[in-house]
């Protein structure tokens, strides 16, 4: 798991912790909430990967979803369901006071912005969603994030040639 991921799953769990909370304080169970985390700031560095790196540097992460709280057996502790998606989203443009260096050489975000204004370079957006994520238990047990599978699935990396 990527570390932009586990802080992806990180705010979905926030906002899943935060409706358990206050449905159970409300005694709110069996009612459908749901959320729209806001967008947190992730940085990319090189030591976690020059591709993702050189893509993408500083990207926005966000998470929707819907969370059932259910009422407890006496004495329990409430169960949950969730299902959730996880979303990333990113304006590669060049500031103008940032730069980095690729083989050796210093590659100024000035460089690459006069680039674009000949046509030669563009600035592009970045946006995707997983595929919904499903957590169905005790409201006090750890989510892993893990996605709900589709039957027939396409598990595996992008780089599973047979996905």
């Amino acid at each position: 798991m990527s570390a932009a991921d586990t802080k992806a799953i990180s705010i979905a769990e926030t906002e899943i912790r935060r409706i358990t909370t206050e449905a159970s304080a409300a005694q709110n169970y069996d009612n459908p909430v749901q959320f729209q985390s806001p967008w947190s700031g992730f940085y990319i560095t090189r030591a976690l990967s020059d591709d993702w790196f050189f893509a993408m540097g500083g990207i926005h992460l966000s998470a929707t979803g819907v969370v059932t709280v259910h009422k407890p057996a006496e004495g329990a502790q409430p169960s949950i369901t969730a299902e959730y998606q996880l979303h990333v989203h990113d304006r590669y443009n060049w500031d103008g006071d940032k730069s980095t260096e690729i083989a050796g050489i210093t590659v100024s975000d000035k460089r690459m912005g006069a680039l674009h204004t000949a046509g030669l370079a563009r600035e592009y957006d970045i946006a995707g969603s997983s595929q919904v994520r499903r957590f169905e238990g005790d409201s006090t047990v750890e989510r892993t994030g893990e996605p709900a599978r589709a039957p027939g699935g396409r598990d595996g990396e992008r780089s599973d040639p047979t996905r």
